[in-house]
């Protein structure tokens, strides 16, 4: 039996070992998290919403929108197969929700601790001359992963 002060140094010992473990866990698993490199934006044509998907989006999804763009493998899970988006709702393509995905961003769990980026901001930051630029760039990057859906 223990006498009652080396109990508690056993019990101070104790709590700072795992005080000790918990730190060395949170160091391990911040030293496993990959850093992906972002870069400025640059300016597409509005108009063209293959180009801007090209410029904004493949990186991450894909030159085929299949989710595995040359980023896709600095994710914790691959990024969204956006060919499937109609298939995965019922064969109806979720306009609104991906306009609002592009607007407000996701915690999506392929982005691990980071979020998709918001793209609302991004294209103000390139359409500094028209306030509703950045609106039509989303409305045509929707209506072009519309069409891209798996048949």
């Amino acid at each position: 039996m223990l006498n009652p002060s080396n109990a508690r140094l056993l019990a101070i010992f104790c709590v700072v070992l795992a005080t000790i473990a918990l730190l060395l866990a949170v160091s391990f698993n911040a030293a496993q998290e990959k850093n992906v490199k972002t870069v400025p934006i640059k300016f597409t044509d509005p108009s063209s919403p293959k180009e801007m998907y090209t410029e904004y989006c493949a990186v991450c999804h894909g030159t085929e929108a299949k989710g595995n763009g040359p980023a896709a493998s600095e994710f914790k899970y691959a990024p969204t197969d956006l060919t499937t988006l109609a298939r995965k709702n019922n064969g109806k393509f979720p306009e609104d929700q991906v306009y609002a995905t592009l607007k407000f961003g996701t915690n999506a769990p392929a982005h691990g601790t980071l979020q998709m980026p918001i793209w609302v901001d991004l294209f103000h930051s390139v359409d500094t001359q028209s306030s509703g630029m950045p609106q039509l760039r989303m409305r045509n990057l929707v209506e072009y992963i519309c069409g891209i859906q798996a048949k």
